[in-house]
């Protein structure tokens, strides 16, 4: 029986309990985003979450977590700062370096999420040690952080 959007250049696809219905045109959408994903997955093999590569747009569907960089905007920033020094506090403290030779935060360089689970960065960022001289090279440093809720 001919369906009204078999022929339809659109993507089309219903279900429920009793049915599905796919069209052409949304098997070969279907097919070419598998693709452009199983491309996605072979090129960034071996590639670390802090260096993300572009996400192809057919690769990019509900249900993927690959890491994405983000745009940083003020309020990125100012989040992304401070969870760059609670790291930085926390690899202070367990080197248990003393004042004179700890680092102190210089700037944010890039930040990358992935959807699941929620609040999971990858974040770069420079540091320099503390009382250093303006001109004494930054250090970069990589810290992986995810957000949780503790229960009570």
């Amino acid at each position: 029986m001919k369906q009204k959007y078999d022929n339809d250049p659109e993507p089309h696809y219903f279900a429920c309990g009793n049915f599905e219905y796919e069209n052409e045109a949304s098997k070969k959408y279907n097919e070419e985003s598998d693709k452009a994903v199983f491309e996605y997955h072979h090129m960034s093999q071996g590639i670390s979450p802090f260096d993300p590569i572009p996400i192809p747009p057919l690769a990019n569907v509900p249900g993927n977590n690959f890491p994405r960089e983000l745009f940083i905007t003020k309020e990125r920033l100012e989040r992304f700062t401070h969870l760059s020094c609670l790291a930085l506090a926390d690899y202070n403290t367990k080197n248990q370096l003393a004042n004179d030779n700890e680092y102190e935060f210089a700037e944010l360089v890039k930040a990358v999420s992935k959807r699941i689970p929620l609040g999971t960065y990858y974040i770069t960022f420079n540091a320099k040690p503390k009382d250093s001289t303006s001109n004494c090279s930054a250090t970069t440093f990589q810290a992986h952080v995810v957000q949780s809720v503790k229960g009570t």
